[in-house]
């Protein structure tokens, strides 16, 4: 009995571990030196042409060309995994090209993105009666990010079968609400 129950925590166990690396080695590891949006702006472009960058944020627009997609993003700052922190404030923009064909319906507005790329140069984008110098990015590995999970349930019991109950089995007043 020891042995079976033994043997089963280690295959869930290695399930597991095998479900939680999904994501790309580009994406979950951050590039040395790992720049941010402020110091890739406020430096000087000629001398960080070519570094690599890992950035992520929101899409606000793709645009499909003759040989590349270019796709416009709202910067976030990223999470450990590599995730958009989008409940931290925006601090820019910057463009991505692809050389791939990324189709608007997949990459739509407000899906969450990490490109991992080389820093080109600067591109000049017209936003409004505003011209600004947005960095861009030739993207080497894009990863869109499924959405999140946003059904209002607070989080306290991690078990499946207590999603579909907001408290668990039990009253809200022996629990802290928002």
């Amino acid at each position: 009995m020891k042995t079976l129950l033994i043997a089963l925590l280690i295959t869930q166990s290695l399930v597991i571990q095998g479900c939680a690396n999904h994501l790309p080695t580009a994406i979950q590891n951050a590039p040395t030196p790992d720049l941010t949006y402020h110091q890739v702006i406020s430096g000087d472009p000629a001398k960080q042409r070519g570094l690599l960058l890992r950035w992520g944020g929101t899409v606000i627009d793709v645009e499909n060309l003759e040989t590349l997609t270019r796709i416009q993003v709202l910067y976030y700052p990223l999470d450990s995994n590599g995730r958009p922190q989008i409940t931290r404030p925006a601090e820019g923009r910057f463009i991505l090209e692809s050389p791939l064909f990324l189709d608007p319906a997949i990459y739509y507005k407000d899906a969450e993105i990490t490109v991992v790329g080389l820093l080109n140069a600067e591109t000049v984008l017209k936003v409004g009666d505003k011209t600004l110098k947005l960095p861009l990015i030739s993207a080497k590995t894009l990863y869109l990010w499924p959405e999140r999970d946003n059904n209002g349930y607070r989080g306290y019991y991690p078990y499946p079968y207590y999603r579909p109950y907001p408290y668990g089995f039990y009253s809200p007043y022996y629990y802290p609400y928002y």
